[in-house]
């Protein structure tokens, strides 16, 4: 799971998340920090806990991505190899500790593409 914009958090495999900060142009602000997950399972929540201690004021959107397909108006992870059997799980906990900041939510394969073409 990523979660990018001017804050990202990220899976770097299935028990890590990473988590940047990024300025608009998508370039790296600051280090970049590593937080391991003892099982997938435990992703989403340690996920929002580490977006929750890191948003600030500076914050001006997130943008979340993971592995597999993803439906944004539902908020949920719909299949993904990062999730126990590829089941379903949802982002909502993200979506609501997120607050008043937006959040865009898409496949990571998405991202990473739009990533190339800026």
């Amino acid at each position: 799971m990523r979660i990018a914009g001017t804050s990202s958090v990220c899976p770097s495999n299935a028990d890590t998340l990473v988590w940047q900060k990024l300025n608009p142009l998508g370039q790296l602000l600051g280090c970049v920090l590593r937080q391991s997950v003892a099982s997938p399972v435990q992703l989403v929540e340690a996920a929002r806990q580490l977006m929750v201690d890191h948003l600030d004021r500076k914050t001006l959107a997130i943008g979340l991505s993971t592995a597999g397909f993803v439906d944004p108006q539902s908020q949920r992870i719909l299949l993904s190899s990062v999730m126990p059997g590829g089941n379903e799980a949802s982002l909502r906990p993200l979506f609501q500790a997120a607050g008043h900041w937006p959040i865009l939510l898409d496949n990571d394969m998405h991202a990473l593409a739009v990533a190339w073409t800026s």
